[in-house]
């Protein structure tokens, strides 16, 4: 077990007031089996997650399309500046951006 799984389970063992051994912190492999490793050692039954991929429906094309925005023109800027550049493009001047013409 490498360092940050050790301080994982110092910072659990804290946060939830419980022990965990170091068999047990061995044998987990997922989250999901500290999770339930969590839930036994505090006497709780562990929850069960609603739903599951297979378990939700599937958009199609049509669906997506019809939800989502049609695609327009991408905005492009009048005039260009740059502030590192102040006598080639323009100055920023507090509160507003002045351009500069060369």
């Amino acid at each position: 077990m490498g360092l940050d799984a050790v301080e994982i389970v110092l910072r659990t063992e804290e946060l939830f007031v419980i022990t965990i051994g170091d068999d047990e912190a061995a044998a987990v492999r997922t989250v999901g089996d500290f999770y339930n490793l969590i839930c036994s050692k505090m006497n709780v039954a562990p929850l069960q997650s609603p739903v599951t991929s297979a378990e939700l429906p599937r958009i199609t094309h049509k669906e997506k399309s019809s939800c989502s925005f049609p695609r327009t023109r991408r905005c492009q800027p009048r005039r260009k500046f740059c502030l590192g550049h102040p006598k080639v493009y323009g100055t920023l001047s507090s509160p507003s951006l002045s351009i500069n013409k060369a």
